[in-house]
């Protein structure tokens, strides 16, 4: 299960961190008018999720939460969109 769980996380995190990442220039775009560097905010992002993991003791929890958010827009919301369009 300890595989399982890390290889999820280390496959996974570059997908999400690019969405995060994007979105947290649009909003400070929005926000300030101009969006920051790209290399600044990956770095902001990485030495955020890394402080939040060293402070984690379960990231089981995570994992769960985390799948069953993906699974519900994958599930409910995308279909609604995808017939939307």
């Amino acid at each position: 299960a300890r595989v399982a769980i890390g290889s999820q996380i280390v496959f996974t995190y570059p997908f999400i961190h690019v969405g995060l990442r994007d979105s947290a220039q649009a909003l400070l775009a929005s926000v300030f008018g101009k969006a920051p560097a790209r290399v600044p905010t990956t770095f902001g992002i990485f030495a955020l999720t890394t402080a939040i993991a060293i402070s984690l003791t379960n990231l089981g929890l995570i994992a769960a939460v985390t799948g069953a958010l993906v699974s519900t827009s994958i599930g409910y919301v995308l279909p609604s969109l995808m017939l939307g369009q």
